[in-house]
């Protein structure tokens, strides 16, 4: 697949190909992927780290002329994304590569667990499309979800270690989550660039209840 963005000096091109594909007598295509990581924590949340990655390359499969699904397999949980119209995945993909760009002129204000954590309270119980129309007692606990998936802290008995100990680059720019999230622009990243991997969980009933923002590397 080719994406081409913008044109001259500044142009940016996505040129892959997408492998792992299959077929069957119908024409259906699907991506079988094994992964070496878990999909799925200790908490049987589906690991937000991991699937950023996967998703990306579910987006761009859809670019290749006939829908594709995505299956994914690990030692522990396995997830199906199905196929998503050629339009918005490729619109969601230039999302992607100018947030890339922007990222490789400054530190962008994101990291993954911490916008899932935030994305996820935000949407648990109500749908809060707009999270500026949240309420503030639900944006507050949004912020504190992700701000222990940042920093790290207990959950239930375990010890969880944040986001930012894992990370030079996120400890050297963000060194907690005030830092990260004080000049507003951590919302709106979340919302433009996880947003619609998030959705694919609510909208998807062969996906588990909600991504985890932990970190567990095994």
């Amino acid at each position: 697949m080719r994406l081409t963005l913008g044109e001259g000096e500044g142009q940016l091109v996505l040129e892959d190909w997408v492998g792992e594909l299959r077929g069957d007598a119908q024409g259906a295509r699907a991506r079988v992927v094994v992964c070496r990581s878990s999909l799925v924590d200790g908490q049987k949340h589906y690991r937000a780290d991991q699937l950023a990655i996967r998703w990306v390359d579910h987006l761009a499969a859809q670019l290749t002329g006939t829908p594709v699904t995505t299956c994914l397999f690990s030692g522990r949980g396995n997830l199906e994304w199905p196929p998503l119209p050629p339009q918005p995945a490729q619109a969601h993909l230039i999302t992607l590569m100018q947030a890339w760009q922007q990222g490789m002129r400054r530190p962008l204000p994101l990291a993954v667990q911490a916008g899932f954590a935030w994305l996820t309270t935000l949407r648990n119980g109500d749908d809060f499309s707009n999270p500026d129309a949240a309420p503030a007692s639900v944006l507050a606990k949004a912020h504190q979800a992700a701000q222990k998936a940042y920093e790290g802290g207990y959950q239930k008995k375990d010890f969880a270690s944040g986001e930012v100990r894992q990370c030079e680059c996120l400890r050297r720019s963000f060194p907690d989550y005030p830092s990260l999230q004080a000049g507003g622009e951590f919302a709106t990243l979340a919302r433009a660039l996880l947003g619609p991997l998030q959705l694919s969980f609510r909208d998807n009933p062969k996906s588990a209840p909600a991504p985890s923002s932990a970190g567990d590397t095994r």
